[in-house]
Parts: structure tokens; C-alpha cells; sequence
């Protein structure tokens, strides 16, 4: 189950001061995964997010630095670590402000283009697979103010490095003392360089797996020796490792397909079939619609919607924007599958996220285009002063 919420302490609708700061508040996040911050000024903006482990905020890491254009809608995302999460908006400019949106929203779903495999289409993979984390622990070991920021390490030994030391160097969690042995970290900053000082394991950390090339892929068997795979093919048993009459077989080429008595799965790098499964869509620029109003106004043609961000301009007038999937124009004589109310109070913002519009498909066309009243088939406009970003994909 997906949860989110939208709160003030880290959003604003008030315009800055030439080089003017605002200063958000630490807001408790508990367990939450991700935050998402929606951003546009009129001037170029620069975007902070920072994490803390208490409200006293006695340990700041950052997490995510943006830059953000003059009249430039963009959606920042950051993984959270820690339960409190404060921004600073700096106006990077001489010019005071005339507009300024910062709209934030934490939810436990993953960012982005965690996409899932579905077994009964096809998986397109072409070229080289990424790797985040093929880790391999070696002997060797070096002291905290020896590590390089960004790097993943283990815990050898603590040390005389003091907990709240090592929570600077990125390896405590969950409000431990101190961090346990083995735990895997990456590198926030270096530790202080007294001898005695808390140890950090060596580690190998390989970014890329070539599906032609397999000597890339590190795989041991139950006995700790080395796998000899031949090019694009890795066979993998239940419980063993074999490198013959596998149980389990995944191949570079080919369609998917389950065979009830060989167990075979193979993955198609080439087909377009209509129930294909991709793999991290790719996303492309977002569009913006302006204007808003009784004549429906197309946002894309085929593809995948991730979201929207909905604004109301009008000093007065609320007003209900609509959204159709099809092939013409829709009119007031169509049922739209969605409608959002947009509030003209302190130009109300609406976003949609993951749990709303995440990898729905576009089967023809999609359109939007608004009316005063929530009825379908109302046609009334005067006054209306919307605008809809929505973000898109292939």
C-alpha cells in the first residue's frame, strides 16, 4: 500500500527577494522512500534538500543540489535515509520574484523507473546491463579518513570512532550507537584521522555486466569456484550452481517462453510484441498545456503518462479539468476518464504522482481541456486561468 503526504514546512507559494533563502523546517518522514519536490519560479532557482537523523539537526547531509531555470517546471526526486528532511530555496539571481511554486510530497514508492518484469510478455535488452551493486568483500582494509566520499565500503571495526562520527561517514541506521560489523555503506564524507580510528573493508564495485562479454559476470559456485559461463548465457540451478543440464537457463535472445518440463526462460532482446515488457521507459520532456478551457487541447499521441502537475491562475474562478483518452477531439458530449478540481485560492496546485498516473498507457490520444461545473457534459469556461504539466514517457 502507497502512502504520501504534502505538507507546508517544506513548501511555499511566496516570492523571494533578489538573492533572497527560504529556509524549510526538519519534518518528520519516518519510514518514507522518497521525496518529491515540484519547483518553478521566474527566476532561476537553486533547490537543497537535506536529511536529518533528530530534530535538533545536529547531523546535515545532503542529498540532492538542483538547479532550476526561470519558467521551468521540473519534479526533483531524492531517496531518503533518515526521519527529517528540510529544504532550502535560494533566488540565485538580482531580481526579486514574481512567482515562486514549491510544492513537496513524500511517499514510500520507489523513484521513477522502477519498473517491474511481467513473465508472460518479452523483456527488450539491448547492449550493456547496469549494475548498481555487484559487490565483492576482500581482505584488505583501510581506516575511516582513508575512504573516498561516494565509494561503498563494509564495516571491519568500529574503533575508537564515535557513533555519531561514524553517522557522518553514512554508515549508521535506524538510530544505532554504533554501526554493526559487515554493514555495507556508501561513503558521505571521511572520518577523522586518529590512530585507532574505526576500519572500513576494501570493496570491488562493478558498474557494468556485458552480456557479450562474460567475464563480467562474478558468480561462484557452492564451493567458492569461479563459473565459467560461455557468451550471454548464464545457467543457474535451485540450491547448486551447474554449468551443465541447468534447471533454470537465461539467454540473450529469443521470445519468453515457460517450458513446464525443461524450466527454461529466455529473454527476447529484439521483439515489439504488443504486450512487450520494457525495462526503465524511457522518459521524454514533459508537456505543458496553457490556456485551459472548453476546447479540448491535445497533450500526447500514444506513449506512457507518470503524472501531472495541475495550476490554477485565476484570482477568482475555481474551475474542473478533464482528461480523455481518444482518437479525435473530445467535446462536452464525451465521458472523460478523469476529472480534478482546481480551487483559485492562493493559486491552488495539484500533483499527481506514482500512485495516480505511474505507466498508464496511452491507447490513442490524450486530451485535457476544462469547464466551470463537474458535470461531464458542461461546456461553460468564463474566467478560467489553468494549466497542466504532464509528464510523459515511451
Amino acid at each position: 500500500m502507497s502512502s504520501s503526504i504534502l505538507r507546508g514546512l517544506n513548501s511555499t507559494n511566496t516570492p523571494l527577494l533578489a538573492n533572497g533563502i527560504f529556509l524549510g523546517e526538519a519534518e518528520f518522514v519516518g519510514s518514507l522512500l522518497t521525496v518529491l519536490v515540484n519547483c518553478y519560479a521566474n527566476t532561476e532557482i537553486k533547490v537543497e534538500i537535506f536529511e536529518y537523523s533528530t530534530p535538533a539537526l545536529t547531523v546535515a547531509v545532503p542529498i540532492s543540489t538542483s538547479i532550476i531555470p526561470a519558467l521551468t517546471y521540473q519534479q526533483i526526486e531524492a531517496n531518503i535515509n533518515f526521519q527529517y528532511v528540510k529544504l532550502v530555496i535560494t533566488n540565485t539571481t538580482a531580481i526579486n520574484q514574481t512567482v515562486l511554486n514549491i510544492n513537496t510530497v513524500y511517499t514510500n514508492l520507489l523513484p521513477l523507473g522502477a519498473g517491474l518484469l511481467n513473465p508472460s510478455g518479452t523483456v527488450p535488452i539491448s547492449g550493456n546491463v547496469n549494475v548498481s551493486n555487484l559487490i565483492t568483500e576482500t581482505l584488505a582494509t583501510r581506516r575511516v579518513d582513508f575512504l573516498v566520499v561516494g565509494t561503498f565500503y563494509r564495516v571491519a571495526s568500529v574503533g575508537i570512532t564515535t557513533g555519531a562520527e561514524w553517522n557522518v561517514i553514512g554508515a549508521i541506521v535506524n538510530g544505532e550507537s554504533v554501526p554493526v560489523i559487515g554493514r555495507l555503506f556508501k561513503c558521505l564524507a571521511i572520518g577523522p584521522a586518529v590512530a585507532g580510528g574505526g576500519e572500513c573493508y576494501d570493496v570491488e564495485y562493478t558498474t557494468t555486466v556485458s552480456l557479450s562479454d562474460p567475464s563480467t559476470v562474478r558468480v561462484r559456485d557452492t564451493y567458492g569456484d569461479p563459473i565459467l559461463t560461455t557468451a550471454g548465457n548464464l545457467m543457474v540451478g535451485i540450491s547448486n550452481i551447474y554449468t551443465a543440464n541447468p534447471l533454470h537457463t537465461i539467454v540473450d535472445s529469443g521470445s519468453i517462453s515457460i517450458n513446464t518440463s525443461g524450466n527454461t526462460i529466455k529473454i527476447d532482446q529484439t521483439s515489439t510484441a504488443t504486450n512487450g515488457v520494457s525495462v526503465n521507459p524511457t522518459a521524454i520532456q514533459a508537456t505543458r498545456i496553457v490556456s485551459l478551457g472548453n476546447t479540448a487541447l491535445l497533450i500526447s499521441t500514444g506513449g506512457l503518462c507518470y503524472g501531472s502537475s495541475l495550476i490554477n491562475k485565476s484570482p477568482l474562478v475555481n474551475c474542473w479539468v478533464k482528461f480523455y483518452v481518444k482518437a479525435t477531439a473530445p467535446t462536452a458530449t464525451d465521458t472523460p476518464f478523469l476529472i480534478q478540481y482546481l480551487e483559485y485560492v492562493a493559486q491552488y496546485n495539484l500533483n499527481s504522482h506514482n500512485d495516480e498516473w505511474f505507466n498508464m498507457p496511452i491507447g490513442s490520444s490524450l486530451w485535457v481541456r476544462a469547464s466551470l461545473l463537474s458535470t461531464d457534459a458542461d461546456a461553460t469556461d468564463t474566467g478560467i486561468d489553468a494549466e497542466a504539466t504532464v509528464f510523459l514517457g515511451t
